[in-house]
């Protein structure tokens, strides 16, 4: 599970480091943080881009192996933390800054999946 998390928050900063870039568009007061982790996968037009290549940042969004429904696509296994959400109440809104699972299991290091 430590890799998907590195995976997917290594995508999230960069897809917010190419934001801040001009790489990818965004509007007067958003975060520069992706809408969706599928965006992550599917890409993003880079306007400076003569070609209209698009920037991908994910091969696909891997799974939490410890959430328990194995129904659910992938992008719906992690619990999401907008960038206005606090640490101690994280909750999902219009970006996404972090991911954490939605295990309600303990590592062998004794801390709650959800606080890795």
């Amino acid at each position: 599970m430590k890799l998907a998390l590195h995976q997917i928050r290594g995508a999230l900063d960069a897809y917010k480091r190419a934001s801040d870039n001009g790489q990818i568009l965004k509007a007067a007061g958003e975060s520069g943080y992706p809408p969706t982790l599928e965006i992550l996968v599917n890409g993003v037009e880079n306007p400076s881009d003569i070609k209209h290549g698009r920037l991908i940042f994910l091969r696909s969004v891997p799974r939490d192996p410890f959430f328990l429904d194995a129904t659910l696509p992938a992008d719906q296994n992690w619990m999401l933390r907008s960038y206005g959400s606090p640490p101690e109440a994280p909750q999902p809104g219009e970006d996404i800054f972090d991911v954490a699972s939605l295990s309600p299991r303990r590592g062998l290091n004794g801390i709650y999946y959800k606080d890795w």
